[in-house]
């Protein structure tokens, strides 16, 4: 793409958010959920690290390494071009993310970090050195209309509609055939 920089700040503030989208380690993904136009749901779980284990429906897992691409496609994800802002754009039926063709949904937990030393922990904050004391993160990626090499795609948390390579996609297809 040949912009002009008049052309390129015409286009709003989403031209300046990194593209880097997902940075965090895919050993530290406990569950996966996928779900996918006419495929239903399925859902896995981490037992060991890059060891698979199928939940929903619960039965064998064909080829397990297929999880773990999708897991790194995903930690690392970046965007190839931000398309749109809902905040000034809210049409989800255009990119076809009002009802996506896959959705999938990572779940992992992280110890928050201790409370600095002279801060007042309350009843709901951090109690310093229990095993228990984790907090799950989730995020889920919705996987839209196809348009040339790319997919249209959002996070469920988030307002910005941006182009994925079809790499993700291809991957949760294999899983799920």
């Amino acid at each position: 793409m040949n912009y002009s920089l008049y052309e390129y700040l015409k286009q709003g503030s989403i031209n300046f958010r990194k593209r880097g989208l997902m940075n965090i380690a895919s050993d530290k993904v406990e569950k996966i959920t996928i779900s996918m136009a006419g495929s239903g749901i399925s859902a896995y779980e981490q037992t060991s690290p890059r060891q698979w284990k199928m939940t929903l429906p619960e039965k064998p897992m064909d080829n397990p390494d297929n999880l773990n691409n999708l897991m790194t496609e995903f930690c690392y994800l970046t965007a190839d071009e931000f398309v749109a802002d809902l905040n000034f754009s809210p049409d989800l039926v255009t990119y076809e993310l009002d009802k996506p063709r896959a959705t999938i949904l990572l779940e992992w937990q992280v110890r928050p970090v201790p409370l600095p030393h002279g801060m007042v922990a309350t009843k709901d904050s951090l109690s310093e050195g229990k095993e228990d004391n984790k907090e799950v993160q989730t995020k889920t990626l919705l996987i839209g209309r196809k348009a040339d090499e790319h997919y249209y795609a959002r996070f469920a948390d988030d307002v910005i509609i941006f182009k994925i390579t079809p790499g993700i996609f291809n991957t949760i297809t294999k899983i799920v055939e």
